[in-house]
């Protein structure tokens, strides 16, 4: 039987309510908000990261084809065999710029709630 330590699960699990919290999927009495239910129905690498991106217009400007290619660089991080440079179409230079800017902005929550990342390695899971 495998014993596991329970005040580092509760720990972890306070941690991970203070990111949710802060980014508005959670209310303060830990009820789940319209965010935190739209992020709970993807399925891609960073369901947090997707949902940040979708619900605060990430996705509004940009054609169906640009679109397809941003989400890529979602699948992309969970490949270890395949590694491609960043986006060159110029036309995703500012979606791709801002899914970094998000990207980077989640890692300070979770480092701000305690959950170690690093920011730099956070981000480059993202250069699809």
């Amino acid at each position: 039987a495998r014993v596991y330590d329970t005040d580092a699960f509760a720990d972890e699990m306070k941690r991970m309510q203070r990111v949710l919290r802060r980014l508005g999927h959670i209310d303060p009495e830990n009820v789940v908000q319209m965010k935190g239910r739209a992020a709970a129905e993807v399925d891609a690498a960073e369901e947090l990261l997707v949902a940040e991106l979708m619900l605060g217009g990430g996705f509004n400007d940009l054609t169906p084809a640009l679109a397809v290619a941003l989400c890529s660089c979602f699948i992309a991080g969970q490949s270890d065999k395949v590694r491609r440079a960043p986006p060159p179409h110029p036309d995703l230079e500012k979606p791709y710029e801002d899914l970094r800017e998000r990207a980077k902005y989640l890692a300070s929550v979770y480092n701000d709630a305690r959950i170690e990342t690093d920011e730099a390695a956070f981000v480059a899971q993202f250069d699809g």
